[in-house]
């Protein structure tokens, strides 16, 4: 009896520690996506003021029709944020940013313009048959 009460005590304390290392894993990864979606977000905010002084440049009669935003990840995340917009005369111009966020929510632009943005757009344009070749 006294066996069986050490190895039913002893698989007891393994399956709470295995389920309390599981739970610190879990909360480590559910910590790491919420911080970069909050970075992404706060890279966007950035892109749309830098995007909207950029406009107020050129041409009043700019529309902004499509914006996407995310981030892919690499030694240092890096966020993008991309514009589909209208000038009144053609509706397929876009822009990006690739933006660099520290962890005091500084954002940095790493590289901007329309070919940054061929990326996030140019997969929309293709066809079920441009996929298949």
């Amino acid at each position: 009896m006294k066996k069986v009460s050490i190895i039913l005590s002893a698989l007891l304390i393994s399956f709470v520690l295995t389920g309390c290392n599981s739970k610190t894993e879990n909360d480590y990864t559910d910590n790491a996506m919420q911080e970069l979606y909050n970075r992404s977000i706060v890279a966007k905010e950035f892109a749309d003021k830098e995007f909207h002084n950029l406009l107020d440049h050129f041409d009043s009669a700019c529309e902004i029709l499509e914006t996407s935003y995310g981030f892919y990840t690499s030694e240092t995340p890096v966020y993008i944020v991309g514009y589909k917009y209208t000038n009144g005369t053609d509706d397929s111009l876009t822009y990006a940013y690739k933006i660099s966020v520290d962890d005091n929510q500084s954002c940095h632009i790493l590289e901007e313009g329309k070919d940054t943005a061929a990326f996030l757009f140019e997969s929309s344009k293709k066809t079920t048959s441009d996929l298949s070749d």
